[in-house]
């Protein structure tokens, strides 16, 4: 029976290359939940603390892994001096999952 995909709980998201206006945001996919991945990537707000793909995202496409499967996203055009509350996606047939 297939699930939603599942985050590594175990690795924390890292980032990167920090400036003003952007940064870049690592996260490791543990598995698909036995279904193909359609969709995966990073969504982000400025008010919301928990953001969904509803919100700004990348999107970085389909995949098959290999899992577990790290990622990484470019998160431009930000607000200077703005707090950002981020969190990986990855969404198959069974639904949408955030790390």
């Amino acid at each position: 029976t297939a699930t939603a995909p599942a985050f590594d709980a175990s690795v924390a998201s890292t980032t990167e290359s920090i400036t003003d206006v952007s940064f870049k945001i690592s996260s490791t996919l543990k598995e698909n939940g036995g279904s193909a991945i359609t969709q995966h990537g990073h969504v982000w707000s400025d008010t919301k603390t928990d953001p969904t793909i509803a919100d700004s995202k990348t999107e970085l496409g389909a995949t098959t892994g290999p899992f577990p499967l790290k990622f990484t996203s470019e998160i431009k055009n930000l607000k200077a001096n703005t707090t950002y509350n981020v969190r990986a996606y990855a969404t198959n047939d069974k639904g949408t999952t955030y790390g």
